[in-house]
């Protein structure tokens, strides 16, 4: 028997081995374009043309204005340690990026997101300083530039009756937006920080704590 022979028995095996292997990674492609992906789940890599999956994991804050540069990053903190927990039944604990901040809103608009609620800001008036603060050393008074403040003044997209009034300062963006006379929503800053970034809290008008009054008896 010439070696001929076997080496065409093993080719012959080889390729079929090889049509098999294409035939089960056909099928198992087919098997992965059947998946249906369920709500909440983590896919990485998603096959192009594919919508994105849900990011559970992905805090609302950081999506707004963008996930590339967001203004807040929603933080887990003891709530019950602030003064805020005596006022509201419930608000979230954020850092915040003022640089962020200041660079979305550059074109007069940018986008948050609050205490479960998306605004589309709008601004008409938008002014930077930088505070000036008075020094004293061995040589006497100086003065020493701090970091900027911008202050914004505007309304929310598409609702005439509200208020938008918010402050990037150092390591912090503090505001208000009022809609209407009934709703608001807060962001303040607090005396703590979380590894070098100040702790902010939002909050809403909804999360207000009913007021308890005393009743003291007739005289």
């Amino acid at each position: 028997m010439s070696g001929c022979s076997g080496l065409e028995e093993e080719a012959g095996e080889e390729e079929t081995a090889v049509t098999e292997s294409v035939e089960e990674a056909e099928a198992a492609a087919e098997a992965e374009k059947a998946v249906v992906y369920g709500p909440g789940t983590t896919v990485l890599n998603p096959e192009p043309g594919l919508p994105d999956r849900p990011e559970s994991k992905l805090s609302e804050y950081e999506k707004y204005p963008s996930r590339e540069a967001p203004v807040y990053e929603g933080i887990e903190f003891d709530k019950n340690s602030l003064r805020f927990s005596e006022i509201f039944s419930d608000f979230d604990t954020v850092t915040a990026n003022p640089d962020a901040f200041r660079k979305a809103a550059e074109d007069g608009t940018i986008e948050l997101y609050l205490r479960g609620r998306a605004f589309e800001l709008e601004f008409d008036v938008a002014e930077t300083f930088t505070p000036k603060v008075i020094m004293e050393n061995e040589s006497g008074f100086y003065t020493e530039e701090t970091a900027p403040i911008s202050n914004y003044r505007g309304k929310v997209a598409g609702i005439e009756d509200s208020r938008v009034a918010m402050t990037a300062g150092e390591n912090v963006v503090i505001g208000s937006i009022d809609i209407g006379y009934v709703e608001n929503y807060c962001i303040e800053q607090t005396n703590r920080t979380l590894n070098g970034k100040v702790i902010h809290v939002v909050y809403s008008s909804a999360d207000r704590k009913p007021r308890e009054f005393t009743e003291y008896p007739e005289l």
